[in-house]
């Protein structure tokens, strides 16, 4: 046996006491470089305070503790989750924003409940200016403010609900990449050694990542293999799992939104709806909120507006006939209940319509012919009647290739149309008159409507109507002499005016019709009554306040998410004053251990334990 080892052997005391020397320098040395760490990293995203202590191991020595971390998982995902709440009532409160600022405030000029306001006051006072140029243009103009300022509003809500598409898709691809991330960390976190540096790294990156990802979509988090992440969403479809993970696609190609996850088995699932329910959170669940309940509801409501302004004013304009009467009359594609109307639909009708032509300079009476509506007739049956008059008439009653009734005078006179004797002239699609549904004759079949929603008529679709709401064409390029004024006179014979001087009846009742509070409603399957004005003031005060109530969740909403990250930031924040405090300690520390190793090493020059100096 060598002389060095034997003596090492009967001095074993002395070689514990310089092992334990020697490891307390090496742990000192980690606790220094963890805390180094700590100073460096102290300003980067995500990144928690990282310790080590200093044990002392009866059998071992002196040794650094694992690396530790101060922070508490439950307040991390409480964290996380109310992060999540925030980012989707943020996304609402950014479209409810731009959402007021379209419908305005109900006194503001730009709104349009005050424009309809300004229409009405318009026609008032063409009531009492009748035949004079100034009033009759005036009204012409507030007419076609108020048609263009809900077809503004109309393709504003079009361009909100692409710009919210096109949120959604980004939002799906943060979604997708905030997924691909956890996976490849998940992998990282499995394949680096356990405590290490590196592997706490890879988890502070993840605990980043979950935080993003929930911004985006509302999710649930479990342990999986003991290291990794498995994520489910709000509807417990597993997104993740370990280093495999699903992918959100969006498509909305068909104009309903459809989101769909292909998770890890592959299968595919529509998460659209569920996105929609009440527990939902992230921006996704926001998004998906305005794009398929709040804008199409608004869409609908506006539409609704939109039906009611049309068939409201244009039931009260063909009851009447104006001061310059068109040569031809047009109506409108489908009737009340005939979506297609032909040769062969059947009508009912009660009372009689009187149907003639009048000179325009003069306004007289130039011809006229009395039909008397019946159960069971054709409009073939119509249509012969009239061509058939006789003394002629000199109009031409026809369908045109689309299907729409058309009287078309054979000279310059104007189309002028009422009834004759006490009951209005009114029309239904059935076999036997129905008054629930029957309506004027000349409104049944839109002949002198003042608004168009292209060539759709009464009782048709209300669907997108008021991107396409318009004065009709030829009395806007009449300059408004073809606005109905007042009725056609029952006693006029011909060569009389076919309207009493004065007669203001239809432009008095066109006064009053946005504040007349018969009007009806759609509201799903009900039906209400209450005037235009007022449903679009109510339109205005709902939007104002879901704006109202969405900014102030959207406060407290952040109140309480800024009270959590406080709460965990500072439990896991870097202490810099602390750290380096703990720094300058354990500098302190290696430099006194480390003179007690030189001072060792003078003893062993010396002579003195021989068998120890090879090793140190």
């Amino acid at each position: 046996m060598p002389p060095e080892i034997g003596l090492f052997n009967q001095d074993s005391v002395k070689y514990n006491s310089a092992h334990r020397l020697m490891s307390a320098i090496d742990a000192n040395r980690a606790k220094a470089t963890t805390l180094d760490d700590n100073l460096t990293n102290k300003d980067v995203d995500g990144y928690i305070e990282r310790s080590r202590v200093i044990q002392v191991d009866g059998s071992s020595g002196v040794k650094a503790s694992e690396l530790q971390q101060n922070f508490d998982e439950k307040l991390v995902r409480e964290v996380r989750d109310q992060s999540s709440v925030v980012a989707g009532v943020t996304s609402l409160d950014k479209y409810y924003q731009e959402i007021l600022g379209f419908f305005g405030g109900k006194n503001e000029q730009s709104s349009f409940a005050h424009i309809g306001g300004k229409m009405s006051d318009a026609l008032k006072a063409l009531q009492t200016n009748l035949g004079q140029p100034t009033y009759t243009q005036e009204a012409l103009r507030q007419l076609i403010n108020h048609a263009e300022s809900i077809t503004r509003l109309a393709s504003k809500l079009k361009t909100l609900s692409r710009e919210v598409e096109g949120d959604i898709t980004a939002s799906v691809a943060k979604t997708n990449a905030c997924l691909q991330e956890i996976a490849s960390l998940n992998i990282s976190i499995r394949n680096t050694p356990e405590k290490s540096s590196e592997q706490l790294t890879y988890e502070d990156q993840r605990r980043v990542t979950l935080q993003a990802l929930a911004e985006q979509l509302g999710i649930r988090t479990c342990s999986f293999n003991g290291l990794e992440t498995e994520i489910f969403d709000k509807g417990n479809n597993n997104l993740l799992q370990g280093g495999d993970c699903a992918a959100i696609s969006y498509n909305n190609s068909t104009g309903n939104s459809a989101l769909s996850v292909q998770t890890i088995d592959n299968r595919t699932i529509d998460i659209s709806a569920s996105l929609l329910e009440s527990q939902q959170t992230g921006q996704l669940a926001g998004l998906m909120q305005l794009h398929d309940t709040i804008i199409p509801d608004l869409q609908a409501q506006l539409d609704e507006y939109t039906r009611a302004l049309r068939d409201k004013y244009n039931s009260i304009h063909n009851l009447g006939v104006s001061l310059d009467p068109p040569t031809t009359l047009t109506g409108t594609i489908g009737v009340p209940g005939a979506a297609n109307m032909t040769a062969s639909t059947v009508i009912s009708g009660r009372g009689t319509v009187r149907i003639g032509t009048a000179d325009p300079k003069t306004g007289k009476l130039a011809s006229y012919a009395d039909f008397g509506l019946s159960d069971g007739l054709t409009i073939q049956n119509l249509i012969d009647q009239i061509n058939g008059s006789n003394p002629d008439l000199g109009i031409t009653a026809s369908l045109t290739d689309d299907g729409r009734f058309q009287l078309t005078s054979n000279n310059t006179n104007g189309v002028v149309i009422g009834s004759a004797g006490d009951q209005i002239a009114s029309i239904s699609a059935s076999s036997t008159y129905n008054p629930s549904t029957g309506t004027n004759a000349s409104h049944f079949f839109g002949f002198n409507n003042l608004f168009e929603t292209g060539t759709q008529g009464l009782g048709g679709s209300s669907s997108d109507i008021s991107s396409s709401i318009a004065v009709r064409k030829d009395i806007v390029e009449s300059s408004g002499k073809r606005i109905s004024c007042g009725i056609l006179n029952q006693n006029a014979t011909i060569g009389k005016k076919a309207m009493n001087t004065g007669d203001t009846s239809t432009i008095s009742l066109l006064a009053t019709a946005y504040t007349d509070s018969k009007t009806s409603f759609k509201a799903g399957d009900t039906t209400i009554q209450t005037n235009l004005k007022m449903y679009a003031i109510d339109m205005i005060n709902t939007q104002k306040t879901d704006a109202e109530r969405t900014a102030n969740k959207l406060k407290s909403e952040k109140f309480v998410y800024v009270g959590l990250a406080k709460k965990s930031g500072e439990k896991g924040k870097v202490n810099e004053k602390q750290v380096l405090l703990d720094l300058l300690e354990t500098n302190r520390s290696i430099d006194i251990l480390d003179l007690l190793r030189k001072s060792f090493l003078r003893i062993l020059n010396q002579g003195f334990l021989r068998g120890i100096s090879s090793i140190i």
